[in-house]
């Protein structure tokens, strides 16, 4: 409950002129000395580390976006200068070609870095629509089929129609960057499992590849898998951003999302969790 002193103490920071960060983390520290004068420590040390969490996740984050952004630029500048000494015009139109497919995988870099900065701002918003949770599955699954060769992609999915209220785009996207961070950890190819299933309250989606390469380390959440790609890379390098996103959908839609290290099988499997949300039964004429 929030007291008169509190109370006090926000209007006296706001009255500061403080930036909207540095108001937002002070904010955020009062609230947290509240929780401790009421007597909850065991709640305070969790919000304490959740917070802590949080921090570092953002921090890992920004030093996600440089590094795939400087890449991306890195090789576009490459690319220019090879084909601006070149002087066979048939291996500058290859070169052309190829510049295109790195143009293209730069704009979708950049785009789905402005999504996510959507989602850190608070500027997306979520929208609650019927949505037929199985067809949007098997519709994302089909797309990535169409690009791709040496995959199987292997559906476990409810044998009718999961209808709820959801957000399509957003749970579209969020299927994509699980589907996305399989493929990209089996290089090679494979079968990929997809999970769909209603779990008493819960929605459970999830993707699974036992032919992932996986680090010694085995990272078994997002934060360590986040602080393995900074520093590490190599097999993990390139899935960050995405796994990111689909962490923080799954949180603003009330979830979570869970990495899994297959010790007996191999592999790695990405599980979100969210919160199913029940159609309004049709009101009889």
């Amino acid at each position: 409950m929030e007291t008169k002193e509190h109370s006090d103490l926000l209007r006296r920071l706001e009255s500061l002129g403080l930036g909207e960060g540095a108001y937002s983390r002070l904010k955020s520290l009062v609230e947290l000395m509240e929780q401790a004068a009421s007597g909850a420590p065991g709640d305070l040390a969790a919000q304490v580390q959740r917070t802590a969490e949080s921090s570092r996740l953002k921090t890992l984050f920004l030093q996600l976006v440089s590094r795939e952004l400087g890449g991306a630029f890195d090789e576009l500048r490459k690319r220019v200068d090879e084909m601006a000494e070149e002087p066979d015009p048939w291996k500058l139109r290859e070169g052309l070609r190829d510049l295109s497919e790195t143009l293209y995988r730069l704009n979708g870099t950049v785009r789905n870095l402005i999504d996510t900065s959507g989602i850190e701002s608070g500027a997306v918003k979520f929208r609650r629509e019927s949505v037929d949770l199985s067809s949007m599955v098997s519709d994302r699954i089909s797309r990535r089929l169409r690009r791709l060769r040496g995959y199987r992609i292997q559906p476990e999915l409810p044998s009718g129609a999961l209808r709820a209220l959801a957000d399509r785009e957003r749970l579209s996207l969020l299927m994509d960057d699980l589907l996305d961070a399989a493929i990209h950890l089996s290089p090679q190819g494979g079968t990929i499992l997809v999970r769909l299933a209603r779990k008493e309250e819960e929605i459970v989606l999830s993707t699974e590849c036992r032919t992932a390469r996986l680090p010694e380390s085995r990272p078994t959440s997002i934060l360590e898998w986040l602080e393995e790609d900074i520093e590490e890379a190599g097999e993990l390098e390139g899935t960050g951003l995405s796994l990111y996103r689909a962490h923080r959908t799954a949180e603003m839609l009330g979830g979570r999302m869970d990495v899994a290290a297959l010790e007996e099988e191999g592999g790695v499997s990405f599980t979100v969790r969210i919160p199913f949300a029940e159609e309004s039964p049709a009101p009889h004429a």
